[in-house]
């Protein structure tokens, strides 16, 4: 009895003022809800085995539909010609083979870099290594978030995040670019090298990469600027002494496709970026292109100033995250995972602080996103860059060195 009582007293002082309480009631709504939606994916997912045609839902999708194509590519390249991954007919007749139904294909457009990491999945039957996958992803993503949030509520919460519900389904790799991301960034003021060999390792999806070589040498990262040149130059030999050179020409043949492709208008509610959101909206593809350019150059601005700032790594993580997906045209629901980062650096600073004023105003952005992310609320059109822009503003506004950083803005001078 006594240890009962003294268990109900610690968990009455890890919960003694209002914002302990209405951070954990929150992680405990959004992760009902979160999870309430993943239990009717699964269960959807064992009566399309039991009672489907192949490897299905119950609504005739495949499942992990964004793995699927990962598998299938990596088994063809390791067990046939690996160029023969960027012909469309030859990699969708081989995920219907694996599936046992068309109702949908799945291109693969990404570097051969991408393989290596999939590797050693291909040695599994396909139901296995999605597991596997997932598995090891979530595990990488929650020990990262973990780190920079550490609290008992942090795995349950950050897994709840609908971008993170989204990748669980599909089998994206958007656990990974945040594992990688996020690693690179914790280690980066101790281990610079280090951390930005990680950071180089993120070129397998090079639209997330666009802004970190300007953040290091804003910071003066030299040795990271160095390192991340090497991750990437590694995983590029790497990919060449293992599938050879010429799935490389193949890639670089199959980018116009993949332009194209991903330019129709099929793609734009599941693309959250601000060019589809343009094109979504009635805009000309060359109007949607000036706002997308015009974005990526103010963001960029501000990652250089921020970074020259010497801001604290919550700041600088935070402004890098969610200008990297601001600045990109090409982006996905598992792409948006990384937002995660942001949301645990942000979330940690304001949950230590004696106020803690900023809390809410992080809770109704995580909310917005159950609005914009495909399968799981219906929506008319993605606004997650929206949410990305306020999301920005509120971390710009938690500089430190704000007088210098509004006198950047003001005059347009580096000085």
């Amino acid at each position: 009895m006594v240890k009962v009582f003294d268990f109900i007293e610690k968990v009455r002082r890890q919960f003694s003022n209002t914002r302990q309480v209405y951070s954990f009631s929150f992680a405990l709504c959004v992760g009902t809800i979160g999870y309430a939606l993943l239990l009717q994916y699964a269960i959807s997912v064992i009566c399309g085995l039991l009672f489907g045609k192949g490897l299905t839902d119950l609504g005739g999708y495949p499942i992990g539909h964004d793995f699927l194509a990962f598998w299938t590519a990596t088994k063809l390249a390791v067990t046939g010609d690996p160029t023969s991954i960027y012909s469309l007919e030859t990699l969708s007749a081989a995920e219907y083979a694996v599936s046992g139904t068309d109702s949908a294909y799945f291109a693969w457009n990404y570097p051969p870099t991408f393989l290596l990491f999939l590797l050693p999945l291909s040695a599994l039957p396909y139901l296995a290594a999605f597991v596997a996958w997932i598995l090891s992803t979530v595990c990488g993503y929650v020990t990262i978030v973990y780190r920079i949030f550490p609290r008992p509520f942090t795995p349950w919460l950050f897994l709840a995040l609908p971008n993170a519900i989204w990748n669980l389904i599909a089998g994206q790799n958007g656990f990974l670019s945040a594992m990688i991301l996020g690693g690179g960034l914790i280690i980066l003021d101790r281990r610079p090298f280090a951390g930005g060999f990680v950071l180089g390792l993120l070129s397998y999806k090079p639209h997330l990469t666009t802004m970190i070589p300007l953040a290091l040498i804003a910071g003066r990262y030299w040795r990271a600027l160095c390192g991340f040149a090497i991750g990437g130059a590694v995983l590029i030999l790497a990919s060449i002494a293992v599938f050879g050179s010429s799935v490389w020409v193949a890639f670089i043949q199959n980018i116009p496709f993949a332009v194209t492709h991903w330019q129709s208008a099929y793609f734009w509610p599941k693309m959250p970026s601000l060019f589809a959101l343009s094109r979504f909206s009635g805009a000309h593809v060359w109007v949607a292109a000036i706002v997308q350019i015009s974005v990526t150059i103010v963001v960029a601005l501000l990652v250089y100033r921020v970074w020259c700032n010497k801001e604290r790594m919550y700041v600088k993580g935070s402004v890098l995250v969610i200008c990297t997906l601001l600045a990109s045209p090409y982006l996905f629901h598992g792409d948006m995972v990384i937002i995660g980062l942001a949301f645990a650096w942000l979330g940690k600073a304001e949950y230590e602080k004696a106020e803690g004023n900023g809390l809410p105003m992080l809770m109704i952005f995580w909310i917005g996103l159950f609005f914009t992310t495909e399968s799981l609320i219906v929506q008319n059109f993605n606004f997650s860059p929206v949410i990305c822009i306020l999301m920005l503003g509120f971390a710009v506004s938690r500089c430190e060195n704000r007088y210098s950083f509004m006198r950047f803005v003001g005059k347009g001078t580096f000085s």
